[in-house]
Parts: structure tokens; C-alpha cells; sequence
């Protein structure tokens, strides 16, 4: 992920969703009572729906949050191992 792709995360009390395009590009948040913003630019429109589903209009507490993290780990860690099967296949 490069520095651009890198969430922003801030604070808010202001809700700024959807861009003029209609895309969204912003998400608001709310971890464990306390609401942030966060900048979606350069995402996937399949990393946005994600994010949208994981978080929208929910409002996790911390553990909540890192379980979800450290399940996303183990499935990325699961489709690598399997790519890495596949390539290993193909070049054999």
C-alpha cells in the first residue's frame, strides 16, 4: 500500500460521505463511541464495499475492531498460500 492508498484518519463532527461524483470517498466511522473520517481515495470499489459493510452505520467497540482485523490477517494469509500454490503449479 503506497502513502496515497494509506487511510486518513480524522476525527469529526462533520459527515462528508459521497464526492460530487457520487462515489464515495469518505466514510465516517464510529469506534467505541468516538466518530472518525476516513479518506477511501485510490481504494477498489471492492475494498470500498468492504469497508462499508465492515463499518457502516455500526458503532464497534476496540475488540470488535481487532478481531475483524486479525480474521482479515488470516484470510489474506490464506489466499496468499493458495496463489503461491497456483504459481508454483504453473511454473512446474
Amino acid at each position: 500500500m503506497t502513502q496515497e492508498q494509506i487511510p486518513q484518519f480524522q476525527e469529526t463532527e462533520d459527515i462528508q460521505k459521497n464526492s460530487p461524483s457520487g462515489a464515495i470517498d469518505q466514510i465516517e466511522i464510529k469506534i467505541s463511541g468516538r466518530r472518525f473520517q476516513i479518506t477511501l481515495e485510490g481504494f477498489t470499489q471492492e475494498a470500498k464495499n468492504e469497508v462499508i459493510t465492515t463499518f457502516g452505520d455500526k458503532d464497534l467497540e476496540l475488540t470488535e475492531l481487532l478481531k475483524t482485523h486479525l480474521n482479515k490477517i488470516q484470510e489474506y494469509s490464506l489466499l496468499n498460500q493458495k496463489l503461491e500454490s497456483l504459481l508454483h503449479k504453473i511454473t512446474s
